[in-house]
């Protein structure tokens, strides 16, 4: 059972695309900007750091013909320390950017290469350039996992693969693909947008959302999103999964959630965060509790 418990706007955040907790602070990143956001569970006091320079801004936010496309991102244990890293879609050739930093220090973030590792995901998901949209990413079990909006396909590499390749984008892993089948709204099926790892319960909570387009660079009408769960069999067969739509008073909010993360939980109850993002109006955080 799916309850929404709170709704506002997110306005310190453009087009909002990802979000992550680490320790008690959550982390947030835009599509169209260059920086990285931070601030307490209260979301009150933000604060930011530069992913990569960019000055030609258009009313704080980079142009889409020239955005990096920020779309997902995840936190691991390095070293003894939380260390968060960040993807663009790959939708275009400038979106095959990530970057990595050290929650402890993040002014010295690091950049590197995807596209050699997304031209791998196109291979072994039989994708054409057209296809690949990495929308969101998790860890689980030792594996890193990519989820592309297109086909809905989840891509799989160990996390030591992962970062052997980060390390020399000339060092490919070994990576597994699936795919699946989840539910329309308008005649358009729903397309993976977000994920978070639930540690707890062994699987990953996502979310999916409907744009009523073919398109991975153009935006749509939305007719509204979904939250689902994938277990550790789910993720290695694919199929056709079940999830929840996102209403109020029985009714679908034709909102576009980009992104999950967890706040708190039990063995019983999961409370999370999503972002929305509104293709140029004021982003969303929508709290959330699922039983």
């Amino acid at each position: 059972m799916l309850e929404i418990t709170r709704l506002f706007p997110l306005t310190e955040v453009p087009s909002a695309s990802g979000i992550e907790k680490v320790g008690e602070n959550f982390w947030l990143i835009g599509d169209n900007s260059p920086n990285i956001f931070w601030c307490d569970e209260h979301f009150t006091t933000f604060q930011k750091a530069q992913l990569y320079d960019y000055d030609d801004l258009e009313n704080g936010v980079i142009p889409k013909k020239k955005k990096r496309d920020l779309e997902a991102m995840f936190s691991i244990e390095m070293d003894g320390d939380s260390h968060i890293f960040i993807f663009g879609s790959g939708s275009k050739e400038k979106r095959m950017k990530g970057f990595f930093f050290s929650v402890n220090d993040s002014n010295k973030i690091q950049q590197f290469d995807l596209e050699n590792l997304y031209h791998l995901l196109m291979k072994e998901g039989n994708l054409s350039s057209d296809e690949l949209n990495i929308e969101a990413a998790a860890v689980l079990k030792e594996e890193v996992y990519f989820f592309n909006r297109k086909r809905n396909c989840v891509f799989s590499m160990s996390i030591e693969d992962f970062l052997n390749y980060v390390s020399d984008d000339k060092n490919l892993p070994t990576i597994k693909s699936v795919r699946f089948k989840l539910p329309s709204l308008d005649g358009f099926e729903a397309g993976f947008s977000g994920a978070a790892t639930d540690e707890i319960n062994q699987r990953i909570i996502f979310t999916a959302s409907v744009e009523q387009t073919d398109s991975t660079y153009f935006d749509g009408e939305t007719s509204g999103s979904f939250v689902g769960f994938l277990t550790c069999e789910d993720l290695a067969h694919g199929g056709t999964i079940a999830c929840e739509p996102l209403s109020k008073n029985r009714a679908i909010l034709k909102v576009k959630v980009e992104s999950i993360c967890i706040h708190q939980q039990t063995s019983e109850e999961v409370t999370c965060f999503l972002v929305t993002d509104s293709d140029g109006g004021v982003s969303e955080l929508i709290e959330i509790k699922l039983k």
